[in-house]
């Protein structure tokens, strides 16, 4: 018999300025954070706290409406112990062209859920650039989801930013000019 579950793959491509691939890898990402499970019971009423990431508390319970508002992939220079727990990235690289910037594309997602066999699933992919003049280090990739809630779609709603997927990754050094793309 076969089980159903949750498989995630995370692949991380770099080019040079050029567009020449300097690093390419595909791996097995095994991360999902406490809000992605929050996220999952939702579904079955189920009603537990999410954290954002300033470190806020929410609880949906009692909310009869509720929706995703955004969907980002983000990326950071720290490490977080317990990715289960972690509810921001350690140290999330900021979007710009400074120094220790990146500048973050527009975040893609497939416009279907592809079926094959057994299985089905969608991509979602972004791409990051250093356009500052000094090497930028990524040591981590987040997914990160904002959440709408309140009683009606209607009345007063809440939002805020959870992470819902973290992974600790080799570092990756972009020097300036490069790109990285996170799928």
């Amino acid at each position: 018999d076969e089980v159903a579950g949750v498989t995630a793959l995370l692949t991380v491509v770099v080019k040079d300025k050029y567009g020449n691939i300097k690093t390419a890898f595909t791996k097995p990402s095994h991360s999902p954070t406490k809000n992605f499970i929050a996220l999952l019971a939702l579904m079955g009423a189920i009603y537990d706290t999410f954290t954002d990431i300033n470190g806020n508390t929410y609880n949906l319970s009692g909310s009869l409406w509720f929706t995703p508002t955004s969907l980002s992939i983000v990326v950071g220079s720290g490490t977080n112990s317990s990715p289960i727990s972690s509810y921001k990235l350690a140290a999330q690289i900021p979007n710009g062209t400074g120094q220790g910037q990146l500048t973050y594309g527009n975040v893609n997602v497939s416009s279907t859920i592809t079926v094959s066999g057994s299985s089905a699933y969608f991509s979602i992919y972004n791409t990051f650039g250093n356009a500052s003049n000094v090497t930028v280090t990524v040591t981590e990739i987040g997914i990160m989801v904002g959440i709408a809630y309140g009683p009606c779609s209607a009345c007063s709603i809440v939002s805020f930013t959870a992470l819902v997927w973290y992974d600790a990754i080799s570092s990756i050094s972009l020097a300036p000019g490069d790109t990285l793309t996170v799928t």
